[in-house]
C-alpha cells in the first residue's frame, strides 16, 4: 500500500469531522464500535504475524489469500483511525469549554502564562495559556477554582508584560458569540479553532512572576521594529499588505484591499504560507550550500532561522504546516533520505488535529492543506492526461498546478466567501511568480531599515511598484463581467458529487476513457446544479434591536423587508450583506422600508452599491422627514425605482401576493410608527401579516381590515404599546415571531404581549434567543427552523 500514514491520517480527519456533527447521545455507540474494531485489528494482526513467520511453504504460496488478508487488515486500520477520530472529537467537545457557572460579565481572576501579545490603541492584547480561573458562582458565596482546557484572550491591558511571563489578572469575562444568522462571521468557531475558549475585558494585571523569555520577547520586538519600518517607508495601504505578507501583522491591512484580494482570488498571498517559509528556510539552505558549507551545518542553520521566523509570525495552520514540511525536507537532505510531500503534510495535520480538532473549521487550515492535496494528488493526474510522451513545458506545468489547486480549494472558497473569481487562475499565473521578487525585496528592505530608514525607502520602491501593480490588476479584473460570481452556500449536495466527479474524472482522462468522462461530467453537473422545487422562504434575521426580513420567492427572486438595528454597529455590512451572499443574492428585486426609524433602515443604506436594488417601497406620507428625503435621494443615485405604498395597494410576484392595509392615504397619524407600512403576504393557503412599529391606536383602526393569519410579525419588537387584545383576537395567528436584541434596554418583548399571544395558541419564536427564524412553505405545509437552539 502506498502512503499508509497519509491514508491513516485522512481516516482520522474524516472521523473528526463525523464526530463534530454526531449527537452526544450517539457517543456511547462510537465508543463500543471503537473497542470492537480494536479487537478485530488485534486479531487480524496476530493472524498476519503468525502467517508470515510460519515455515509452512504451502501457506506462503497462497498469494491471493495474503492479499485478501492485507486488504482486510488495511480496511480494519482505516476504520480504527476513523473511530479514533470520532471518539477524540466527541471527548474534546466535552472538555474544551469554560466551566459551568462562568457567565457573561462576571468578575474573574486568572493566573497563567502570556504566550502572545500585540500592540493596540488601548494598550496591549495578550493570550494566556490554559490559565487557572477563580470566580464566584451566581447565588453562592464560595469561590471556585478551575483550570481551563483552552487559552484566554485579554483585551485592552494597559501594562506591558514580557512574553512567557506568568501573570495574575482581574477583569470581566466575555463569552464567545456564535453566529446567529446564515453567512454571519462565527466568532466562537473562529476562536475555538485558534484554541481560545473565552476572553477578558477591562482587565488589570495585579501580579507578575518571573522574568519571562528573553528570546521570545526580543523576537517580538524585532517584529515590531520591522512593522514600524514598513509603516514609515511606504504608503499606509501598501505597508499593511507587506506587513501581512512578511510579519503576519494583519491589524493594519486595509479592508478595501483585503476585500479586493479576496474577490479576485489572490488573498492567499496575504497569509504566511509555504511560499514565505520556503524562501526563508530553503533559500538560506541553498545559499549556504553554494558557498561550500556542508549539508549538516547548512541544514542546521536554515532550521534555526526557520524556527525563529515561525515564532515571529505566529503559529497559524498554514505556517505550522509549511514549517513541519520544510523541516522534514531539510532533515532528509541533511541525512540523505528521500522526502514525501503528502506524508509530511499528513504528519503536520496529525499534530494540529490531535492538539485541537476545531482547527478543521478554520478556512486557513482547509485552504493550506487543500493546496497541498491539489499539488500532490490532482496535479500529477492532470499531467498524465496532457503528457502524451513529450516533456511538459514550464508554463503548461504552472497552469496545471494552478488549476489543480483552484479545483481542490473551490469548495472551501464557496463555503467561506459564497463565491469565486473565475479569472483567478490567470491572475495567479502573474501574481505568484512576482511574489518571488516581492518577498526578497520586502525582507531585505526591512532588514536594511534597521540601520538606515532612507535606504529602506529606496530599496522598498520596487515593492511599492509591485503592490501597486497588484491593485491595478485587481481593479482591471473587477471591470470584466462576472469577475466575482456569487454562488451562495451550495451545501453538501454540491461538495460530494464535485469531489467524486473530479477524482474519477481525472482517472478516466488518464486512462483515455473520454466517453465515460463526458457521461460522468453530465451526471455530476446535473446533480450539482439541481435545485428543489420552488417554495416561499421567509428569513427573520437576527439584527439585534431592529428588523430585517428576507423573502425568497418561489420564482427565486428576493425582497428585503426593513434592515436596521440600534444595537449592532454596521448591521448592513456584518449581518444583512453576509445573509444575502449566503443565499447567492447580488440583486434584490425590491426593498421595503416600513418607516424611517434607524432600527428599520440604517443597514439597508449600506447595501446600496454592494447589491443591486431594483425597487424601493416607501410608505406614502403626506409630510416627509429629512431621513425620508435622504433615502429617496440615495436610491435614485443608484438607479433604484421608488414606489410609494398606501392602503389598498397590491403587488404580485408569481403566485405570491402583497396587499397593503396601511398607511392611510388621507388620514395619517401624528406618531410616525403608526404610519408604518402594514401588509399581508399571501401564497396559496399561507398568509402572513407584517406590522412594522404600528402602535395600538392604529391597530384599533385596522380591526375591520384584518382577519386570521398563519404568521404574525409582532409589531414594535413586542412592545407593550402594540399587539392589543382585540387585535390579537381578530388575527388569531398560528405562529408569531419577535425581532429584538438580546438584553435590550426597552424590555422587549413585553411579558404582557407574550402572555396574550400564548392565550390565543400562537407558537412563539424569538430572534433574540433563537437567532434567525426560517419559515418555508409550499403554500399548504409549513416548515419552521431556528438557527440557534434547533
Amino acid at each position: 500500500m502506498k502512503r499508509p500514514f497519509f491514508l491513516a491520517v485522512m481516516a482520522l480527519v474524516l472521523g473528526e469531522v463525523c464526530g463534530r456533527y454526531t449527537k452526544k447521545e450517539l457517543a456511547f455507540c462510537w465508543n463500543v464500535l471503537f473497542v470492537f474494531v480494536v479487537l478485530i485489528v488485534t486479531f487480524q494482526g496476530i493472524l498476519w504475524i503468525r502467517w508470515n513467520v510460519t515455515e509452512n511453504k504451502q501457506a506462503k504460496k497462497e498469494v491471493q489469500k495474503r492479499k485478501r488478508q492485507c486488504r482486510l487488515l488495511s480496511f480494519s486500520f482505516f476504520i480504527l483511525f476513523f473511530c479514533s477520530g470520532c471518539c477524540h472529537n466527541l471527548f474534546f467537545q466535552q472538555i474544551f469549554m469554560i466551566p459551568a457557572g462562568m457567565e457573561e460579565g462576571m468578575e474573574v481572576t486568572m493566573i497563567g502564562q502570556v504566550i502572545e501579545k500585540e500592540r493596540a490603541e488601548e494598550g496591549f492584547h495578550y493570550q494566556l495559556k490554559k490559565p487557572s480561573v477563580l470566580f464566584v458562582k451566581k447565588g453562592k458565596e464560595t469561590k471556585e477554582i478551575h483550570t481551563l482546557t483552552g487559552n484566554v484572550k485579554l483585551y485592552g491591558i494597559k501594562k506591558e508584560v514580557v512574553l512567557k511571563q506568568k501573570v495574575m489578572i482581574k477583569g470581566k469575562l466575555k463569552q464567545l458569540e456564535s453566529a446567529s444568522n446564515p453567512g454571519q462571521f462565527d466568532q466562537k468557531q473562529y476562536y475555538l479553532s485558534k484554541g481560545i475558549v473565552c476572553s477578558v475585558t477591562k482587565g488589570v494585571i495585579e501580579k507578575q512572576w518571573g522574568r519571562g523569555s528573553v528570546l521570545f520577547e526580543n523576537i517580538w520586538k524585532f517584529r515590531e521594529r520591522l512593522n514600524r519600518i514598513y509603516e514609515k517607508s511606504m504608503e499606509k495601504r501598501q505597508a499593511g499588505v507587506l506587513m501581512a505578507m512578511i510579519t503576519g501583522e494583519k491589524g493594519s491591512l486595509d479592508e478595501e484591499v483585503k476585500k479586493m484580494y479576496q474577490e479576485q482570488g489572490i488573498a492567499h498571498i496575504l497569509a504566511i504560507s509555504g511560499l514565505h517559509v520556503a524562501f526563508v528556510g530553503r533559500g538560506i539552505f541553498r545559499q549556504l550550500r553554494k558557498r561550500g558549507i556542508g549539508y549538516v551545518p547548512s541544514g542546521g542553520g536554515a532550521i534555526v532561522l526557520l524556527i525563529g521566523y515561525c515564532i515571529m509570525v505566529g503559529k497559524s495552520a498554514s505556517v505550522f504546516r509549511a514549517c513541519v514540511m520544510l523541516l522534514l525536507l531539510l532533515t532528509g537532505e541533511m541525512i540523505g533520505r528521500s522526502y514525501d510531500m503528502l506524508t509530511a503534510m499528513a504528519l503536520s495535520a496529525l499534530f494540529l488535529v490531535l492538539e485541537n480538532p476545531y482547527c478543521l473549521n478554520d478556512a486557513g487550515f482547509l485552504l493550506s492543506y487543500g493546496a497541498i492535496v491539489g499539488i500532490g494528488i490532482y496535479a500529477p493526474l492532470l499531467k498524465e492526461c496532457f503528457k502524451k510522451g513529450e516533456k511538459i513545458s514550464s508554463l503548461k506545468e504552472s497552469v496545471i498546478v494552478s488549476v489543480s489547486v483552484q479545483l481542490v480549494t473551490l469548495p472551501v472558497l464557496l463555503h467561506t466567501f459564497f463565491g469565486y473569481s473565475p479569472y483567478s487562475i490567470f491572475l495567479n499565473l502573474f501574481v505568484i511568480p512576482m511574489m518571488g521578487v516581492l518577498l526578497p525585496i520586502g525582507i531585505f528592505g526591512g532588514l536594511i531599515g534597521l540601520f538606515s530608514l532612507l535606504w529602506a525607502k529606496i530599496l522598498l520602491v520596487p515593492a511599492c511598484f509591485i503592490l501597486q501593480l497588484y491593485e491595478l490588476l485587481c481593479k482591471g479584473m473587477e471591470r470584466i463581467p462576472s469577475s466575482f460570481v456569487i454562488t451562495g452556500e451550495v451545501g453538501v449536495r454540491f461538495y460530494i458529487p464535485y469531489f467524486i466527479m473530479m477524482t474519477v474524472g481525472f482517472l478516466l482522462l488518464k486512462l483515455r476513457k473520454k466517453k465515460r468522462w463526458v457521461c460522468l461530467l453530465i451526471v455530476s453537473l446535473s446533480v450539482c446544479l439541481w435545485e428543489p422545487k420552488g417554495s416561499l422562504l421567509i428569513v427573520c434575521a437576527d439584527v439585534g434591536q431592529g428588523d430585517g426580513i428576507l423573502f425568497q420567492m418561489p420564482t427565486k427572486k428576493y425582497y428585503l423587508l426593513d434592515g436596521g438595528s440600534s444595537s449592532v454597529q454596521d448591521v448592513g455590512t456584518y449581518r444583512l450583506l453576509p445573509l444575502l451572499h449566503y443565499y447567492g443574492v447580488n440583486t434584490l428585486e425590491g426593498a421595503i422600508v416600513t418607516h424611517l426609524d434607524a432600527d428599520h433602515y440604517n443597514g439597508m443604506e449600506q447595501l446600496f452599491g454592494e447589491v443591486k436594488i431594483k425597487k424601493l417601497f416607501l410608505p406614502k406620507l403626506l409630510e416627509k422627514e429629512e431621513a425620508y428625503e435622504a433615502l429617496e435621494k440615495k436610491a435614485k443615485s443608484y438607479g433604484t425605482k421608488i414606489y410609494y405604498m398606501a392602503k389598498g395597494d397590491e403587488m404580485k410576484e408569481g403566485e405570491v401576493e402583497f396587499h397593503w392595509i396601511s398607511p392611510d392615504r388621507v388620514e395619517q397619524e401624528a406618531d410616525k410608527n403608526d404610519n408604518s407600512q402594514v401588509f399581508y403576504l399571501s401564497y396559496k393557503q399561507f398568509n402572513a401579516l407584517f406590522t412594522g412599529d404600528m402602535g395600538k391606536e392604529r391597530e384599533e383602526k385596522l380591526l375591520e381590515d384584518i382577519g386570521h393569519c398563519t404568521l404574525l410579525k409582532v409589531g414594535h419588537h413586542g412592545s407593550k404599546n402594540s399587539s392589543t387584545e382585540p387585535f390579537i383576537q381578530k388575527l388569531n395567528p398560528d405562529y408569531a415571531v419577535f425581532s429584538y436584541g438580546k438584553k435590550n434596554r426597552y424590555g422587549h418583548p413585553s411579558d404582557e404581549v407574550l402572555e396574550r399571544l400564548g392565550r390565543y395558541g400562537a407558537k412563539i419564536y424569538k430572534t433574540g434567543e433563537d437567532g434567525a427564524i426560517f419559515f418555508q412553505t409550499d403554500g399548504t405545509t409549513l416548515r419552521i427552523k431556528k438557527y440557534l437552539n434547533s
